[in-house]
């Protein structure tokens, strides 16, 4: 299983996590599986750009 990794951020996870992803779930969904929230005005639809992230490694 895919692990993502948050850096600690102050807004949406101060100490950081590393969680476990579906294969072709969206950084997003495990996010806010694991009650990380991002904040995403479009209902996930990709038409707003609220739910950046930065990837830094690994998206190959």
């Amino acid at each position: 299983m895919p692990q993502i990794i948050f850096l600690p951020n102050a807004d949406h996870c101060p100490e950081g996590a590393v969680i476990e992803a579906q294969v072709g779930e969206t950084v997003l969904d495990a996010a806010l599986r694991y009650g990380i929230d991002i904040e995403h005005a479009c209902e996930k639809s990709c038409a707003c750009t609220t739910c950046h992230v930065v990837v830094r490694e690994g998206f190959q």
